[in-house]
């Protein structure tokens, strides 16, 4: 993934929500925060590790446990990241 690239794009439109794995949530939480209204970063992992949870949380992104995600789930993670994005 080109970070430089998604950075310009998150300042140059309205993204609301970037979903990412966990291998890479610093880089897109860095570009995602140069934005003048940075998306919410949803990161998605399959291994969970309390240390990534606490760093990403502190960090502002919102740590998924990626385990047992199902649509339902899934779907309200996105609804509650675009509205909180969206402050209503």
């Amino acid at each position: 993934m080109d970070f430089e690239h998604a950075a310009e794009r998150f300042a140059k439109s309205n993204v609301p929500v970037v979903l990412c794995g966990a291998d890479q949530w610093r880089e897109v939480l860095s570009g995602a925060n140069r934005a003048p209204h940075p998306p919410q970063v949803l990161v998605f992992d399959e291994h969970p590790s309390d240390r990534e949870w606490r760093d990403a949380i502190a960090a502002g992104a919102c740590y998924v446990d990626a385990r047992h995600l199902n649509a339902p789930h899934l779907f309200s993670l996105l609804n509650h990241a675009w509205r909180v994005w969206n402050r209503i």
